[in-house]
């Protein structure tokens, strides 16, 4: 039966750690071992840890936080399975999950890794059902190109074979943002990936989320800066990934700017121009993030109730007399 390495890192995250765990206790496929990495945890994580008795279960703790990189990575190198899968602290897996990826493999000898769609757990408790279809570039295959524009892989979902991170490196601990980005972006070079169509993890988005922190309009330019500058090969393909960098920037300022964040709109519209997107019509909006916070906001709250006042007095001429 095949062997299967699961590295979890967690960081003050002993709420929802049990969780996690649980869902890997729950496997079908049951020849697994559990690489639980304690990075410097303060809130009470030790103590949960000490409770597990499972002969599979292997704990390793650091002192300090070294980052999530840094906690795969000792899981990885810990561990000697043929097959090695990332679940993080505060998401779970389906019982099925490991069974339906390695059944994949086995029947796919060519692929070096494995993805599942997913769904989307939110603080309110709703559940958004296969988040894979929000991603138009989601492939199988040779993704790299397709990969390149967008990330679709969520971390909880891989498995990957340990050979395939022989030969692609592992998470590069220099990087302060994509760090698993990076990672499938270097074994999309080595092979194929394969997608299994089925929610077998769950993604849940919380107050230390950095989707929900951030919002998926701030980490995208991030994402996409990393992509060019570390695995943009050709002239042509990093011109097509400044000019989608550039309007990602450039929705990033109109989403803060909304927000009235005028600092971080600043910076997002000046690196929008640095990448060559700035239309003539958000100049103007672009020249509020430099004044005062207070001129800015009034300025922008009159724009927008002049907007929302305008339909009213259309409809209002548009009905007659006897109507008013």
């Amino acid at each position: 039966m095949d062997s299967v390495a699961v590295v979890i890192p967690t960081h003050n995250c002993g709420k929802l750690l049990p969780r996690a765990v649980e869902s890997v206790l729950q496997q079908t496929h049951k020849n697994w071992d559990l690489y639980i990495v304690d990075d410097g945890s303060t809130d009470g994580t030790q103590a949960y840890l000490n409770t597990l008795s499972h002969p599979a279960i292997h704990v390793i703790r650091n002192d300090d936080a070294a980052g999530p990189a840094v906690a795969r990575n000792q899981g990885i190198l810990a561990s000697q399975s043929e097959f090695v899968a990332f679940l993080d602290a505060d998401d779970e897996w389906a019982p099925e999950k490991l069974e339906r990826q390695l059944e994949m493999f086995r029947n796919d000898p060519e692929a070096v890794l494995c993805f599942t769609d997913y769904e989307r757990l939110h603080q309110d408790g709703q559940r958004d059902p296969s988040a894979i279809a929000e991603f138009p570039n989601a492939t199988e295959g040779m993704v790299f190109d397709n990969l390149l524009k967008q990330n679709f892989v969520l971390t909880s979902s891989v498995v990957v074979r340990r050979d395939a991170l022989s030969r692609s490196g592992l998470f590069d601990h220099r990087l302060r943002y994509c760090q698993d980005y990076d990672l499938w972006l270097r074994v999309a070079r080595v092979g194929k990936f394969r997608l299994v169509p089925e929610s077998l993890s769950t993604y849940r988005l919380h107050g230390d989320n950095n989707v929900l922190t951030h919002g998926y309009a701030m980490l995208q330019p991030l994402f996409l800066e990393m992509a060019i500058q570390k695995h943009s090969d050709s002239a042509d393909a990093k011109k097509q990934m400044r000019s989608k960098l550039g309007r990602a920037w450039h929705h990033r300022a109109r989403t803060a700017m909304h927000e009235g964040n005028f600092a971080v709109s600043r910076t997002a519209y000046w690196r929008a121009a640095r990448y060559g997107h700035m239309p003539v019509k958000s100049l103007l909006r672009a020249s509020f993030s430099l004044m005062p916070a207070f001129i800015s906001r009034s300025i922008l709250g009159s724009i927008h109730w002049l907007k929302s006042a305008k339909p009213k007095r259309a409809a209002l001429q548009s009905m007659s007399p006897a109507k008013i």
